[in-house]
């Protein structure tokens, strides 16, 4: 409701205070994933930083991170980890190397590996970023952060046993922690790893639905339509899996139409599922009836959209049972305080 005075207040200071339009911009990085206008948001960072050249190193570097969670939640690895370096570069140049910036730069940076799907990038920079986290006795949002990284890494690795492992216990710190970012996001990997399997059987796409119906929680209670459509997205390739082929491909469409319309990556891990894995939802139906599903898929508004995986979960897989690790199923848990979305994000009321 707040987003004219927002707008109105940073074209002001765009031309009479730049460098207050760039703190604005910058300390705003979770507004423009959680209102669906990243592509609006990244404009206004990047208006901010052209005309704040003579802005204090730390208020640039500021102002590139939060453009490097634009492009994080945007679809745009490759930016996400360029801007990261680019605020290292300028981090270097005006502290001893100790400004807590700098492990947000690390952090945003791991963040962008693993969306990138590489390997040897996500696992170096997650390791460090663990590493260093230790040594500054960094709040534990932030271990969680770094953990979470490393369980993808390790995924992707084909390690899959020890990534689930410690993606399952990233999942209970966060929630413990109240960083529900972190919380939803281990879960929503954790869904896309069982997923991995070719010959899936129903028990186990019954327990990636009750993974993403978590997430799907967490992240409707941050109001963060980013992550929602990742969810979604997840559960329209999941649904086929227990005889709900035609919904999934209504999902998807759905997913795809708000997807561009927000300017938000659906597809941020869909890796973890392994190459080609999203072919198969069309070869679920008859070219005919997915057609159809498609029609109808693209007609559903946002609330419809939501009302679809929730009535098809529920009606799919009615029973949230307790899984064990090996399974990829979390126990009970979860509450937390809200915290701000991204793999930056500090919580509200964490506890350090």
């Amino acid at each position: 409701g707040e987003l004219p005075n927002i707008r109105a207040g940073i074209a002001h200071d765009l031309e009479r205070r730049p460098v207050d339009a760039l703190r604005t911009t910058a300390m705003l990085e979770w507004l423009w994933s959680v209102a669906g206008i990243l592509t609006e948001g990244r404009q206004l960072i990047q208006d901010a930083l052209r005309a704040s050249g003579d802005a204090d190193p730390k208020d640039q570097v500021r102002g590139l991170l939060a453009l490097a969670l634009v492009a994080f939640h945007a679809g745009d690895p490759e930016e996400t980890v360029r801007l990261t370096d680019t605020s290292m570069k300028l981090l270097d140049e005006c502290t001893d190397g100790g400004h807590p910036l700098r492990l947000k730069a690390w952090m945003f940076r791991a963040a962008g590996a693993v969306q990138l799907a590489d390997v040897e990038l996500a696992r170096a920079t997650a390791e460090y970023v663990v590493a260093e986290a230790e040594r500054q006795r960094a709040p534990r949002w932030i271990r969680c952060n770094a953990q979470l990284a490393l369980g993808a890494a390790r995924l992707m690795d084909g390690r899959r046993a020890e990534g689930e492992a410690m993606l399952l216990a990233v999942r209970e710190q966060s929630a413990d922690c109240g960083y529900l970012w972190g919380q939803g996001t281990a879960e929503l990997m954790l869904a896309w790893n069982l997923l991995n399997d070719r010959e899936l059987a129903e028990p186990a796409a019954g327990r990636a639905v009750q993974l993403l119906r978590r997430a799907l929680a967490v992240f409707l209670d941050q109001s963060n339509s980013s992550d929602v459509l990742g969810v979604l997205y997840a559960g329209a390739h999941t649904l086929p899996y227990v005889a709900r082929a035609a919904d999934g491909v209504r999902l998807r469409a759905a997913v795809l139409e708000h997807a561009e319309r927000t300017g938000a990556e659906h597809r941020r891990y869909v890796h973890l599922a392994g190459a080609g894995f999203e072919q198969r939802l069309d070869r679920a139906l008859t070219p005919v009836a997915r057609a159809a599903a498609e029609r109808e898929g693209r007609a559903l508004s946002w609330a419809e959209m939501l009302r679809l995986f929730r009535d098809t979960a529920e009606a799919a897989v009615p029973a949230v049972g307790e899984l064990g690790p090996g399974d990829g199923e979390l126990g009970p848990g979860g509450g937390g305080s809200v915290s701000r979305p991204g793999p930056g994000a500090t919580p509200r009321a964490a506890r350090a």
